[in-house]
């Protein structure tokens, strides 16, 4: 067992209160005041600022395939539509550990295939460190990823194949969420692998994530699937303000982008007032650090996320938009994203305030109970 003692807790609640935390094993046993077994590893966390670990909730993390860097292996570009295929295959372990998310205090990420198809895959949820892509696992199946973006047409327009324009991007959309929806009505008596997969999108089980950009992709997709009352997550969302009223009336989750690369606003630019009406309204609003075909590196979800404090959102707010807001996003909010007892004890203790001063490093990271970094100023050998 290990108790982190007297740290600055940051609660999904919003409040901040000073307390103890005992891990017992891969959970937080006990939170509390003046928690002192004896025989147990103690941190002195004293003056240090606590939070769960952060969520990357959509990446191409540990997908890049750095044997062959012509494509990452998670764009399977040879049919547009395929709900079939679980990112889990392509996932690299050593690529994971190459990143050294742990340095920054991610704790988990969202695998998702790339943004080239309609229809993608499957996304899973995974530990940032661990001994294997198995016990990495938080959730294997946790969303169907789609695609309504200019990638889309531009990677099979190129080679003249459909869909070439939006119109057939939503006809293909629209088609395939209807042959699941009969592939349901007949009685699933015929296995098709692609239906069975759009079938738990419709049944409720897991949400369809779709990246939706500008105010025109994003009006379409919710047309689109409105239709058939399927749980709908939107990632992007860049000109969410001409769109906000029927995300709100959905209550539709919402993962916004990353509102500037390599120091410029996002091509669509972000509209923050959109992004203050939905937190206004209770709708979970995550974060991620740019996307599923882009490997945006450790830095830049809490760059992101320090351009929103910027703008003027509390520091709470966005406290709970890389951790606990992506859990609930992603279907793992039981498990981890929240500093609670039972949960895994995915826990990040930082020196300062990390949405306050750059100055800010890691002290300590756990990844479900066990200390992966320790603040030294060196980066560790990975390739284990």
């Amino acid at each position: 067992m290990i108790v982190i003692k007297g740290g600055n807790l940051h609660l999904n609640t919003g409040e901040v209160k000073k307390a103890d935390i005992l891990i017992e094993g891969t959970n937080i046993k006990k939170i509390g005041n003046d928690i002192d077994p004896e025989g147990v590893q103690s941190i002195d966390a004293a003056g240090k600022e606590v939070f769960a670990g952060f969520i990357e909730p959509c990446t191409g993390l540990g997908l890049r395939d750095y044997t062959n860097l012509t494509q990452m292996d998670n764009n399977e570009i040879s049919d547009p539509c395929a709900p079939h295929l679980n990112v889990k295959y392509s996932l690299d372990r050593r690529e994971i550990l190459r990143q050294q998310y742990y340095y920054t205090g991610i704790t988990s990420f969202g695998a998702s295939p790339g943004a080239n198809n309609i229809i993608s895959g499957q996304m899973g949820v995974y530990h940032t460190a661990g001994p294997s892509i198995k016990e990495m696992c938080l959730k294997e199946f946790a969303a169907v990823k789609g695609d309504f973006t200019m990638d889309v047409k531009r990677t099979y327009g190129m080679r003249g194949l459909p869909p070439m324009t939006k119109m057939s991007m939503a006809w293909m959309l629209k088609d395939a969420l209807r042959a699941a929806k009969d592939y349901i009505e007949s009685g699933e008596a015929l296995y098709n692998p692609k239906n069975e997969s759009l079938a738990k999108v419709l049944k409720g089980e897991v949400p369809l994530l779709i990246n939706a950009a500008s105010a025109t992709e994003i009006k379409s997709v919710i047309e689109i699937t409105a239709e058939f009352d399927l749980p709908l997550v939107l990632s992007g969302v860049y000109q969410a303000k001409e769109c906000v009223d029927e995300i709100i009336e959905r209550k539709i989750p919402v993962v916004l982008g990353q509102p500037h690369i390599m120091g410029f606003p996002a091509p669509y630019g972000t509209d923050y007032t959109a992004v203050s009406d939905l937190l206004a309204e209770g709708i979970p609003v995550g974060l991620t650090s740019g996307g599923d075909s882009v490997l945006g590196g450790r830095e830049i979800l809490l760059w992101s996320a320090f351009k929103l404090r910027q703008e003027g959102f509390a520091s709470a707010d966005v406290e709970k938009m890389i951790s606990y807001n992506n859990a609930v996003i992603l279907g793992v909010e039981g498990l981890t994203g929240a500093l609670e007892e039972g949960k895994l004890a995915d826990i990040v203790v930082y020196d300062g305030h990390p949405l306050e001063t750059f100055e800010s490093r890691v002290a300590w990271q756990f990844v479900a109970g066990t200390v992966v970094h320790e603040g030294n100023g060196g980066f560790e050998r990975c390739f284990i």
